[in-house]
């Protein structure tokens, strides 16, 4: 008996080996095969293609190959779908996409369905344009205006049920990797562009959440930002975040004409804002805060010699309607003397309401003349300055209002 256990379990130790040896060869062999250059898939085209065109809308997709890669470590094998474009009804190229990958559900395909479950869009180059009546226009790698209709059936998408007569259903990640991204906002005059950016919208919870990171071009100097937002698929509005590493408020005047204001501002600020959105884009509600460190603001016409800062600190909400600010907190050093500032701004028709408190500390007399911005209230100014010369101003307070 001991005899015949060693054999069997010499037989089952040898199957073990020789299954070990032929999973090492093929392998190796299917190593040597994606070493050689990517093997086909083409089979997978015509049901990528399908599951696109499920949205609708005014264009087809169209796949110029699909194949199996090694992507690197990080990636490892990736099936990977090259010149992807979206032809319009007059058989024109209105959108071009290199390179993408896809992922596929098993759980579809165990039931003979070819279900994408992640699109991965690899290094576009894409325009967002917003003309002066608010609508929106959106370019990839430069052929032409993409139908809307594709980025919200694929974003309705992600927030549908699994329908296996809808294999786009089946879709839960959408992402933009390593884009080049140009805005033109004709409307506020604002433009921007991003180098490098990545957007990822995921299905998690019942929610549709999107995340960006990347860097906005300003000046020549590369600004890091993050943004997180949420939605609930059939809800009105959206959670969005927006946060902001140190980035000079000077050069943000490049962006357009309307922060012209921000050029005598050389100083860095970081910070974060929450928003509230409507799906339409309408701002609703939101907060704020922001830190600014040592810097100086330049403004011959108020300070001859500039004014310098030590550091700021503003936080505060924000609603549309009725239109209102709120400062919970606005505090300038200005490198010893000390102003804080809590006030409400509030829309009243085609005028503003300003109510609040402002506090001074640390001030000493004999150097107001060089923080007191002139041409401003110049009555008082006089008579301050005229007769109080020397000493020191601590925890002084006063209340403002203006209509």
């Amino acid at each position: 008996i001991h005899g015949m256990v060693l054999r069997k379990t010499r037989a089952i130790c040898e199957i073990i080996g020789v299954s070990f040896l032929g999973l090492l060869l093929l392998a190796g062999i299917a190593a040597w095969r994606l070493a050689e250059g990517p093997v086909k898939l083409d089979f997978l085209s015509s049901h990528i293609e399908e599951a696109v065109n499920g949205i609708g809308g005014t264009f087809k997709i169209k796949v110029g190959g699909t194949h199996l890669a090694w992507a690197g470590w990080k990636r490892t094998l990736d099936i990977r779908v090259k010149d992807v474009r979206a032809v319009g009804e007059d058989s024109r190229v209105i959108a071009r996409v290199p390179e993408m990958s896809v992922t596929f559900s098993l759980r579809a395909l165990a039931r003979g369905i070819v279900a994408p479950t992640s699109f991965d869009i690899i290094a576009p180059r894409i325009g967002l344009i917003r003309n002066s009546t608010g609508e929106l226009a959106l370019m990839v790698e430069e052929q032409g205006t993409v139908d809307a209709g594709l980025f919200t059936g694929l974003i309705g998408a992600l927030g549908a049920k699994n329908d296996p007569a809808r294999p786009i259903s089946y879709l839960r990640r959408l992402s933009i990797l390593n884009a080049r991204l140009s805005v033109d906002d004709r409307l506020t005059g604002i433009k921007w562009e991003a180098p490098e950016i990545d957007l990822i919208l995921l299905r998690e919870q019942g929610e549709i959440r999107a995340t960006m990171f990347g860097a906005i071009d300003v000046k020549g100097t590369p600004v890091r930002l993050d943004a997180n937002a949420a939605w609930k698929p059939g809800e009105n509005t959206i959670d969005l975040s927006v946060g902001l590493e140190p980035v000079r408020v000077d050069r943000l005047a490049a962006l357009s004409p309307a922060f012209e204001v921000a050029s005598a501002i050389k100083l860095p600020v970081s910070g974060r804002a929450s928003i509230l959105l409507g799906v339409d884009g309408t701002v609703h509600d939101g907060s704020f805060e922001f830190h600014g460190e040592a810097g100086r603001i330049v403004a011959p016409a108020l300070w001859k010699d500039g004014l310098p800062v030590s550091d700021v600190k503003i936080a505060g909400r924000f609603n549309s309607d009725p239109g209102m600010i709120e400062f919970e907190r606005f505090s300038v050093d200005i490198g010893g003397p000390k102003v804080e500032i809590k006030a409400t701004v509030l829309r009243l028709g085609e005028s503003l309401s300003i109510n609040g408190d402002v506090k001074l500390d640390r001030v000493a007399l004999d150097r107001l003349p060089r923080y007191w911005p002139k041409g401003t209230a110049l009555k008082a100014r006089r008579w301050v300055l005229g007769r109080m010369s020397q000493g020191l101003v601590e925890d002084a307070a006063t209340t403002v209002s203006f209509l």
